[in-house]
């Protein structure tokens, strides 16, 4: 895909730069109609491949608008983790 391709293009240009990011760091993505890539932690932008952006299903993520997450914190992050693993 083309937009990844110049994702990985702008992150290892900017990541490679300590005058725009520390050790790597950072975050970049990109989203279409259906699907949202985004670069996931522990990836450094400056050696970042276009197959290593985690691709998640947009109206997966949208769904989790919609559900009553349990009011226990412990459970909650549980199922908000186990939720935004399924859009993978």
């Amino acid at each position: 895909m083309e937009e990844l391709k110049l994702l990985e293009a702008m992150s290892n240009r900017y990541g490679a730069d300590p005058r725009y990011v520390l050790a790597g760091g950072g975050n970049t993505s990109y989203k279409n109609d259906t699907t949202l890539y985004v670069k996931g932690s522990g990836t450094s932008l400056a050696t970042i491949k276009a197959e290593d952006f985690v691709r998640l299903d947009r109206a997966k993520l949208s769904a989790m608008w919609d559900v009553t997450y349990s009011a226990n914190e412990a459970e909650r992050e549980s199922q908000v983790l186990s939720d935004m693993m399924a859009a993978r």
